[in-house]
C-alpha cells in the first residue's frame, strides 16, 4: 500500500509541474511582450529582481551581455519550449514578442600606439602620395616619428614635403638632427639636408653644432655647414662663434687652395689649352675661395666685409688693393699670408669666378656706386687702424 500510494503521488507531481512550468513560460511570455522584464538587465541583477517587479529602461553595454541573455535567443527558445509543450507544436502562439531593437557595437577609437605604427608604415611603403598624406595628417610630426622621417631627405619625390616637415619641428628636436647630422653611415645628401634645416634655427646650440663639421673630410658637408652657419649668424647676430677656430679653418683652406692653384697654373698650361679656372683643380680652387669667404662673414662685420669682397671683384689693381688693405686690418697673418697670393692672381680674381658660386654671386649683388662703396670701406679702414692705435698706446 505505501509503495502504492508512493507511485500514484509522484505520478501526480510529475503532472503538476509540467502544468506549472507550462503557466510560468505563458506568463514569462506575457511579461516580455508588456515590456515588464528587461533580460538583459536582469542578467546583471538577481532573477526575482526580474521577475517580480517591473524595471526601467537603462543602457547596458550589449557587447558584455551573455548571449544567452538576450532577448532575441530567449525569445527563440521560449518559441521552441512552447510548441514543445503544447498540443499541437505547430499552432502559433497566443502572444507576441516585442520589436527588438538593432544594437550597433560600439566604435573602437585606433590608441595612440596604433595611429604611430599605421603611420610608420605608411611613412616606409615608399609610394609618394601615402607619404604626403601621412605627413599632413600628423602636423606637428611627433617627435617617435623623426627618425623614420629623416631618411626620406634621399628621395627627390618627397624631399620638399620632407624638409617642410622637419623645418617645423626642428627647434625642439635639435639633438636628433645633430646626432643624425654626425652618423656617417647615413648618406650625403641626407645629411646635407639636415645642414640646410639646421640653418633655419638660430639658436646658439644650433650653431656650436654646425661648427663641429667645419672640418670634416666630406667636403660638400663642409660647404653646407659653413652656408648654414652663415644663415645663422646672420638671423641671430649675437651669437658667439669662435673667431680663432674660424680663422685657423680659413687658413687652411687658404693653403690648401693655394697649393692646388699654383701646381695648376705652373703645370697645366703647358699640356692643356684650357683656362686653369675652368679645369676640375680651378673649380675646386673656386669652391674653396666662397668657403673661405663664407667663414669670414661668419665671425667678422658683415658690412665692410662684403665691401671688401666688392673691392676685389673690381679690375682696377688700386681698387682690389683696398679690399685687401681691409683683410690685413682684421684677419690674423698666417691667414693673410696664406690667402694674399690668391687674391691678388688677376686670373683668380672674385669678380670673374662670382658666376660660379652663389654666395660670391649674392655678395655681387645689390652694388651701388663703386666710388662711395671704396669712400666707406675706406672710412672702416681707418676706424679699425684708430682703434689699433689707441690699444697699442694704451
Amino acid at each position: 500500500v505505501l509503495v502504492t500510494a508512493g507511485m500514484l503521488a509522484s505520478i501526480a507531481g510529475i503532472y503538476i509541474t509540467r502544468k506549472i512550468r507550462t503557466g510560468y513560460i505563458n506568463s514569462l511570455a506575457d511579461s516580455l511582450e508588456a515590456g515588464h522584464i528587461d533580460l538583459e538587465e536582469a542578467a546583471f541583477g538577481t532573477a526575482q529582481q526580474a521577475l517580480t517587479a517591473p524595471t526601467e529602461t537603462a543602457e547596458v553595454d550589449h557587447s558584455l551581455v551573455p548571449g544567452y541573455y538576450r532577448r532575441d535567443k530567449f525569445s527563440e527558445y521560449l518559441k521552441q519550449r512552447h510548441g514543445a509543450l503544447s498540443k499541437d507544436p505547430g499552432a502559433e502562439p497566443s502572444w507576441r514578442f516585442a520589436p527588438l531593437q538593432q544594437v550597433e557595437p560600439p566604435l573602437s577609437t585606433p590608441s595612440v600606439e596604433d595611429q604611430l605604427g599605421l603611420a610608420m608604415t605608411g611613412l616606409r611603403c615608399g609610394d609618394p602620395q601615402t607619404i604626403h598624406r601621412v605627413l599632413n595628417e600628423n602636423t606637428p610630426l611627433p617627435a617617435e616619428l623623426v627618425s623614420v622621417v629623416l631618411p626620406l631627405l634621399d628621395s627627390p619625390a618627397v624631399r620638399e614635403d620632407v624638409s617642410l616637415a622637419l623645418r617645423r619641428i626642428a627647434p625642439a628636436h635639435i639633438g636628433a638632427l645633430l646626432d643624425a647630422l654626425r652618423s656617417e653611415r647615413n648618406s650625403t645628401t641626407m645629411r646635407t639636408g639636415i645642414c640646410d634645416l639646421l640653418g633655419e634655427v638660430p639658436t646658439q646650440g644650433c650653431a656650436n653644432g654646425l661648427l663641429e663639421f667645419l672640418d670634416t673630410d666630406d667636403q660638400e658637408l663642409r660647404f653646407r655647414a659653413a652656408a648654414s652657419l652663415l644663415r645663422i649668424r646672420r638671423a641671430n647676430p649675437e651669437l658667439q662663434i669662435r673667431r680663432r677656430r674660424i680663422f685657423e679653418l680659413a687658413g687652411l683652406e687658404a693653403s690648401y687652395c693655394r697649393r692646388i692653384w699654383f701646381t695648376q697654373v705652373s703645370l697645366d698650361p703647358k699640356i692643356n689649352d684650357t683656362a686653369p679656372v675652368e679645369t676640375r683643380a680651378g673649380r675646386r680652387v673656386v669652391q674653396g675661395m666662397t668657403y673661405i669667404f663664407t667663414l669670414l662673414l661668419t665671425t667678422l662685420e658683415q658690412q665692410p666685409t662684403i665691401l671688401a669682397a666688392r673691392a676685389l671683384m673690381l679690375n682696377a689693381g688700386a681698387q682690389r688693393g683696398t679690399g685687401i688693405e681691409y683683410l690685413e686690418n682684421v684677419l690674423p697673418q698666417p691667414v693673410l699670408h696664406e690667402l694674399r697670393p690668391l687674391l691678388i692672381d688677376t686670373r683668380l680674381a672674385l669678380g670673374k669666378v662670382s658666376a660660379r658660386s652663389e654666395i660670391l654671386a649674392e655678395i655681387s649683388q645689390g652694388r651701388l656706386n663703386v666710388a662711395d662703396e671704396l669712400a666707406e670701406l675706406r672710412s672702416h679702414i681707418d676706424k679699425l687702424r684708430s682703434e689699433r692705435h689707441k690699444l697699442e698706446s694704451s
